[in-house]
């Protein structure tokens, strides 16, 4: 009896496994959209890189890229954030804490400097906060292909759509010059964790022709540690040092 008990529960496990339903495209997107308020914190990778190239010669004749590391709290916008930027031979490094009422901000490793009094400009009007993204995953579920492995379900498009290129033109501050939204090619993909319904990475590489010129923008973003960031604090030492240097 113990044998056909064992056996029974065996079968019922295959049977419960083996029937796991998938989510419909509805029901992804509806999920993603409503999870944006579980969203507390997370930490954001950002790489954004542009070139314009000679189509004649084959010339780079402008190259920026620009690397952000930042942590983010969703609900009072405290964040903690490395940004590496490159453009025309200048590098640029910034590390910033704003926290509370508080900014503090060093350049090139220069000294921290105390910019509470730019905080709102500075550190809490990015566009590239979780629920600026949300749209995207909702302009992609019309136009794109969706498929699926153990742990995610991905979004991807190629192609040119209007709505699509204006769902990533706020966040990435977009700049195709005198392009229309029509003119730009974009290879997007959209990654959504299956288990959480919550988007753990955006890429794009839009490009297009100008007056003999081909311009490349590739956008990749990546969430790590969602919700599971540690409050962040500005360290005693950081602030005694912007006191002392003004």
């Amino acid at each position: 009896m113990r044998k056909n008990i064992l056996r029974i529960s065996l079968i019922s496990l295959v049977v419960l496994f083996g029937c796991e339903k998938s989510l419909s495209e509805e029901e992804v997107v509806s999920g993603v959209s409503e999870n944006e308020s579980a969203v507390e914190n997370y930490r954001a990778l950002i790489d954004l890189s542009i070139s314009v190239t000679n189509q004649e010669s084959g010339d780079v004749i402008q190259e920026s890229m620009s690397k952000s590391d930042i942590v983010i709290n969703e609900q009072t916008l405290d964040t903690y954030g490395t940004i590496n930027e490159s453009a025309a031979g200048e590098s640029l490094t910034q590390e910033y804490y704003s926290v509370d009422d508080k900014a503090y901000l060093n350049l090139n490793d220069q000294g921290w400097m105390d910019m509470s009094n730019q905080q709102e400009a500075l550190f809490q009007s990015t566009g590239t906060t979780y629920p600026n993204l949300v749209p995207i995953v909702e302009v992609i579920s019309n136009i794109g292909e969706l498929t699926e492995n153990e742990d995610e379900y991905v979004y991807t498009f190629q192609g040119i759509n209007a709505d699509l290129y204006s769902s990533f033109e706020a966040p990435y501050s977009l700049n195709f010059g005198s392009l229309s939204p029509e003119e730009v090619e974009q290879k997007v993909m959209v990654s959504i964790d299956k288990e959480t319904l919550l988007i753990q990475e955006v890429t794009n590489e839009l490009s297009g022709v100008q007056d003999g010129h081909d311009l490349v923008m590739t956008i990749h973003h990546t969430y790590k540690n969602m919700n599971e960031m540690n409050d962040i604090s500005i360290p005693q030492e950081i602030i005694d040092s912007a006191s002392s240097a003004q």
